[in-house]
């Protein structure tokens, strides 16, 4: 029997049931393989070796395996250092490693704790915003790591401003629960001169209103655009004004 998984989540989705009505038990399903080891075996395969081997050559105890690819413990730092000194110049295997420290994967235990604490605030910002809104919103700050390395952000668009603050909202919640440092300012703030390092440095710049933006945080979004950090801002929606390079275009919907 197929079951249907979603890389978003670390189980699969509700299976279906079998010909005589009954669905497996959850135990049985299977756990999330991080991408970085997902990738490594697919190499070892691709090139005629066994995973087995591989592991062995890489540092991997037969425990830590089973427990890495069940999704019950990390990757520990000492096998990131040998993973990378493996594949030097392997663009795709530094992108990995480098993502996985960026976002510090959770276990599924970690995972289930996080879903289990979703706070109030981002659950009535949820509830505002349509389905598709809150898949797109929570695909981006899941895909975090990507986006810190590559620098794009987000352009929220609404005709509806009380739409415009909850997508801010929806997103700061789910940061603050996968543990995304982040700060939240207005457009048309004042900032001053040690704020405005802080700004600019952060992992992730929330922006309300950037249609009211003020010299000073236009600075502050000059500076992050200069160095790839990652922007969410919001505007009224508008077909007569340019998006800028570094965000991509989302309109928020009920």
């Amino acid at each position: 029997m197929a079951f249907r998984h979603d890389p978003r989540d670390g189980l699969a989705d509700r299976p279906p049931t079998d010909h005589h009505g009954r669905r497996p038990h959850r135990r049985f399903l299977m756990p999330k393989v991080f991408p970085l080891i997902n990738e490594l075996e697919r190499r070892t395969r691709a090139l005629g070796s066994s995973w087995e081997a591989e592991s062995r050559r890489l540092g991997f105890d037969r425990t830590t395996l089973a427990h890495v690819r069940s999704g019950r413990t990390r990757v520990s730092l000492t096998l990131l250092h040998r993973i990378a000194a493996a594949y030097p110049t392997d663009d795709q295997i530094k992108r990995l490693a480098w993502e996985y420290l960026l976002h510090d994967v959770e276990t599924l235990k970690e995972r289930h704790a996080r879903t289990a604490t979703l706070t109030s605030e981002g659950g009535e910002a949820a509830r505002r915003l349509g389905k598709r809104s809150q898949t797109a919103l929570a695909a981006f700050v899941a895909d975090f790591p990507r986006h810190a390395v590559d620098g794009t952000g987000l352009l929220l668009e609404s005709l509806d401003a009380a739409l415009l603050t909850s997508g801010l909202d929806f997103v700061e919640a789910e940061c603050r629960i996968r543990s995304i440092h982040t700060i939240r300012r207005r457009a048309n703030a004042k900032v001053s001169v040690s704020e405005m390092a802080t700004l600019s440095a952060t992992p992730l710049l929330l922006v309300d209103r950037s249609d009211y933006v003020s010299p000073a945080m236009e600075v502050v979004l000059a500076n992050r655009a200069a160095y790839r950090k990652v922007v969410v801002t919001s505007r009224p929606l508008s077909d007569s004004k340019a998006v800028p390079g570094f965000l991509e275009r989302l309109t928020l919907q009920e």
